[in-house]
């Protein structure tokens, strides 16, 4: 790996060096990234839960809709802590030719 690889892998790990059980994921740049930052390894629950948030967002600024903002991200951190926790979460790797286990 090389110096701006090992560089962002130390990145997307401080990330999340709070979260439970976080699972990393190769990039195709050679980096490791939390599974749960990167929109290619998220779950239909986790991107929806992410639209949800794009979407109050649209609604314009007010503290009321910043409360449902992070209470929406609350809610996606534990649903990713749950699914990096399942022994079958998704793929955790992206094989040199970008696709995610070599497939896709």
């Amino acid at each position: 790996m090389g110096d701006e690889a090992t560089k962002l892998s130390r990145i997307g790990a401080a990330l999340y060096e709070d979260a439970p059980m976080k699972k990393m994921v190769r990039m195709s740049g050679g980096f490791d990234w939390p599974r749960r930052a990167s929109l290619e390894h998220m779950t239909p629950a986790e991107v929806a839960i992410r639209n949800a948030v794009i979407e109050v967002e649209k609604v314009g600024a007010h503290p009321d809709l910043t409360a449902i903002v992070t209470g929406l991200g609350d809610l996606q951190d534990k649903l990713a802590d749950y699914i990096d926790a399942q022994p079958d979460s998704p793929p955790t790797t992206i094989a040199p030719t970008g696709n995610v286990d070599g497939e896709r």
